[in-house]
């Protein structure tokens, strides 16, 4: 039969039935959040290139200093990787993407307990306020968290 949907029902009329679901609108704190990412990763690719630098003048210098090269070569590669995935997560947060959600949630709780770590060692070093903002930013992310389809229900499937 034309005109029926499928179990022989007629098309609802114009302007009944759900209204189209609307794009989710980002966030302010959230473009924020995500360009500082990115940018902070672009930095960090260029503090990886500069450690790859001295790495290899290392390499060149008496023996005594050689030793450093391979330890300064690793501290390159990772923070380049560090500030690869730091790009790739700002560029899913400013998508709105739910993978980009749980990996800054990761990367905040990693820093925070890196934090913790760095001042029970080196308490000299004064408080690491670092600690403070990664909490704000993690409270900050867990409210919005429903831009990114995180804590909605489902929708039961019509029957």
């Amino acid at each position: 039969m034309a005109g029926t949907m499928s179990g022989g029902m007629p098309p609802p009329a114009p302007g009944w039935g759900p209204p189209p679901a609307a794009p989710m609108k980002r966030p302010v704190g959230v473009t924020i959040l995500g360009i500082l990412t990115i940018l902070f990763g672009v930095l960090g690719i260029l503090v990886g290139l500069v450690l790859l630098l001295v790495a290899a003048v290392a390499t060149a210098l008496p023996l005594a200093v050689q030793g450093y090269a391979g330890l300064l070569l690793g501290l390159a590669a990772l923070v380049t990787i560090i500030s690869i995935i730091a790009i790739i997560a700002g560029v899913g947060l400013l998508r709105l993407r739910k993978w980009a959600w749980w990996l800054t949630i990761v990367v905040g709780v990693v820093n925070i307990v890196s934090s913790i770590g760095t001042y029970a060692i080196f308490p000299e070093n004064g408080f690491p306020f670092g600690i403070v903002l990664w909490i704000i930013i993690l409270v900050y992310l867990v409210i919005v968290r429903s831009h990114f389809g995180i804590g909605q229900p489902k929708m039961a499937a019509p029957m």
